[in-house]
């Protein structure tokens, strides 16, 4: 498998197709975080959305592989950037940018075998303070 892909996605034109028969273990680690995975525009089905991403992933480097089970490792590191914005008449701090990875175990059936694969996912969204121009990359690293 390759060790890194980066591609983009723009938030609003994007969307998550159902997975069926995946296993979600250990996401409770991230429950607090929720309203920052809102604001990735990914919708509101979480850890489904993490999973079919990364499976879309998989799918680009081997067409027959299937997620068969995501656990979430520890709590999702979230990056926040602020940008000034003259809101009527004062200069206020909005959110400009959103930071957030996902350290997660998949089990993967490759067709004829199961794999077990550390991963990093992440997103990155961009110009939140910029109504229509927001923009969302994600980064798949798989660890060992």
């Amino acid at each position: 498998m390759k060790k890194t892909s980066i591609f983009t996605f723009f938030i609003l034109s994007f969307f998550t197709a159902p997975l069926f028969g995946v296993e979600f273990e250990g996401f409770e680690c991230a429950e607090k975080s929720r309203g920052f995975h809102l604001m990735l525009g990914r919708g509101q089905a979480f850890p489904e959305f993490l999973g079919a991403d990364i499976e879309t992933e998989l799918k680009r480097q081997h067409k027959s592989s299937k997620l068969v089970r995501l656990t979430c490792n520890s709590k999702p590191e979230i990056n926040l950037e602020f940008a000034e914005k003259n809101i009527a008449g004062k200069t206020e701090q909005v959110l400009a940018k959103l930071s957030v990875k996902f350290n997660v175990t998949a089990v993967v059936n490759t067709g004829k075998k199961n794999q077990t694969l550390r991963l990093n996912h992440g997103y990155l969204a961009k110009n939140l303070n910029s109504p229509g121009e927001e923009k969302l990359t994600q980064h798949f690293e798989v660890l060992k």
